[in-house]
Parts: structure tokens; sequence; C-alpha cells
């Protein structure tokens, strides 16, 4: 049985971010993971790099609110 490694549980999204994948292997395998990835990290994320892949946004990753993260306790 193959052991699990960090980067068994980490999506595409979180090893290009952190740099385990080059941009170019990162698109080239970005259109073949849509609704598994979704529903990972949301449609917003995924969305926006299918726009940086076709050169709408001029950026390399995706940089999310703080506050938007934020979850209320009470």
């Amino acid at each position: 049985m193959k052991k699990k490694t960090v980067m068994d549980n980490m999506t595409l999204i979180h090893q290009y971010e952190l740099g385990y994948l080059s941009q170019e292997m990162f698109f080239e395998q970005l259109l073949g993971s849509g609704q598994q990835l979704i529903a990972a990290e949301g449609l917003e994320r995924y969305v926006f790099y299918l726009q940086c892949e076709a050169s709408r946004i001029d950026c390399r990753y995706f940089i999310e609110s703080y506050r938007k993260r934020m979850v209320s306790l009470s």
C-alpha cells in the first residue's frame, strides 16, 4: 500500500500556489479537474484561474480577503 504524503491531500490549486507545480503544468491539468476542484476550492477561485489561463486577468495568484474567511463563533 502506498504511503500517503502531504501532496496527496492538496488540491491542484494549493500545489500551484505553494510552488509545487509550474504555471504551465498547472494550466494543463486545470481544465480536466473542474468539478472536484470547484467542490474543494469554490467556483470563484476556479474561474479566476481559468481567466488567468485565457489571459483575461494579469495576475498569477488568487488573493482572498481575510474577512471573507472569518467565521463568527458567537
